[in-house]
């Protein structure tokens, strides 16, 4: 499910929406695969959450750039 969560987040504004369903689900496959390693995914969902963080970063940039652009237009 991390996963899954972790590629809709790719989606462009929308994504934003997926990040902290991909970090919540991501700790919890870590705890589960630390408490009990015979299940695996642990490196899954560790990779899911380390690769969550630069998503974020770009959906976040993505959002300010539809507020600073119209802002752009005004003031030319």
């Amino acid at each position: 499910m991390a996963w899954a969560c972790f590629v809709y987040s790719f989606v462009p504004y929308l994504g934003i929406l997926f990040i902290p369903i991909t970090l919540l689900i991501g700790g919890v496959g870590v705890l589960a695969a630390v408490r009990r390693p015979e299940v695996g995914g642990g490196k899954l969902a560790s990779s899911t959450i380390g690769l969550s963080i630069p998503v974020f970063a770009m959906q976040i940039f993505l959002w300010w750039l539809l507020y600073y652009i119209p802002t752009i237009a005004v003031g030319a």
